[in-house]
């Protein structure tokens, strides 16, 4: 647990680039945000149609890439890689006649905050002979029928995805002290995923499931890489500029309606439930990749004297993607009177923790 010495991450931030026309799991009609999320807040758009006409205002489409390299001759197992969102926040507000948010004592509704996350994106997945244990990639085109899928990066096992009320460690275990004066540690249950945080003096604790946990068996990385379809777009020298070939991306959706949708259409996907069984959902900002084996020689371009000398020019980086839109910069100000505090600052940040 905890950073690395050396970083090993570029999270770089992108804004206004990109198609996103294509997210949320089973959309593929270029209709991505029809199964969007709202949170209490309006749907930026670029139309000057009724009834939304909000070209002055459109939606800050954005993402984050998360580039982890490996420039040893050796493997690393059993490790965690998170990928953080900072400063998401929900905000427990009400909507009044006019459809004005502000703080009162009924219909209270939540807000959230930040960088609002729809879609994680994982490149280079492809198929390899049912059996090979060199896991050798196999063309795009390939008659073989008995297949399966790995990462180019190494064996990520399982994907938990957490609320933005729930700090996670991105250490083994971080002591504090609460608003209480009292002592406390928190982990995470290596089995479940499961946030624990046990008050030191007498054992006691509260334990915080994951929104979700995804189990990346052959037949959930299938449903990510196809992203609601039936085909899977592979990469080509021409279209990566030599650096990715016969790889896949994996579409795993961040939205409550995606994700319900991802777990019906039979995907290994277990949901979090309220007491009364409903999906209880929560704006992600922070996704946990189970990183069971690390490739040795993860380069963004892989040298001519590496291991395989085949790869020379590619690129063999476990790279990631966060793709969302920006409802507020920076961390809200406390709020003063009855009315909803809009003070923010101009940051926008992510962290990556191995």
């Amino acid at each position: 647990g905890g950073t690395l010495y050396r970083p090993i991450t570029n999270v770089p931030y992108r804004w206004g680039e990109g198609d996103f026309s294509y997210l949320d799991f089973g959309n593929g009609e270029g209709e991505g945000w029809k199964v969007g999320q709202d949170h209490a807040t309006p749907r930026f758009t670029d139309t000057l149609a009724a009834p939304d006409k909000t070209s002055d205002n459109p939606r800050e489409d954005a993402w984050y890439e998360y580039i982890l390299t490996n420039k040893s001759k050796s493997t690393a197992e059993n490790g965690y890689l998170d990928l953080a969102i900072d400063g998401v926040s929900m905000m427990k507000v009400t909507k009044d006649a006019n459809g004005t948010y502000q703080r009162a004592a009924n219909e209270i509704v939540e807000q959230a905050r930040g960088f609002i996350a729809d879609e994680l994106q994982i490149d280079g997945y492809y198929r390899y002979r049912d059996g090979d244990a060199t896991r050798t990639k196999l063309p795009a085109d390939t008659t073989v029928t008995s297949t399966k899928w790995t990462n180019r990066a190494g064996t990520v096992s399982k994907l938990w995805l957490y609320g933005c009320s729930t700090v996670v460690p991105h250490a083994s275990s971080e002591d504090f002290t609460g608003t209480d004066g009292q002592k406390y540690r928190r982990s995470v249950n290596a089995a479940t995923g499961e946030v624990e945080v046990t008050r030191l003096s007498d054992g006691s604790k509260t334990v915080t499931a994951p929104v979700a946990t995804v189990t990346l068996d052959d037949a959930t990385i299938e449903l990510l890489v196809k992203n609601g379809g039936t085909a899977i777009d592979f990469t080509t020298a021409a279209g990566t500029d030599g650096a990715s070939v016969d790889e896949a991306i994996a579409h795993l959706p961040l939205t409550e309606a995606g994700l319900a949708a991802l777990k019906d259409a039979g995907a290994s996907i277990k949901l979090r439930e309220d007491a009364d069984g409903a999906f209880d959902y929560e704006v992600i900002a922070n996704v946990r990749l189970l990183y069971n084996s690390m490739a040795a020689e993860l380069y963004e371009e892989y040298p001519a004297d590496g291991l395989t000398p085949a790869k020379a020019g590619s690129n063999t980086t476990l790279t990631a993607r966060i793709y969302g839109d920006v409802r507020t910069h920076g961390t809200p100000t406390a709020v003063a009177g009855g009315t909803v505090n809009a003070s923010y600052d101009n940051r926008m940040a992510s962290t990556m923790y191995y």
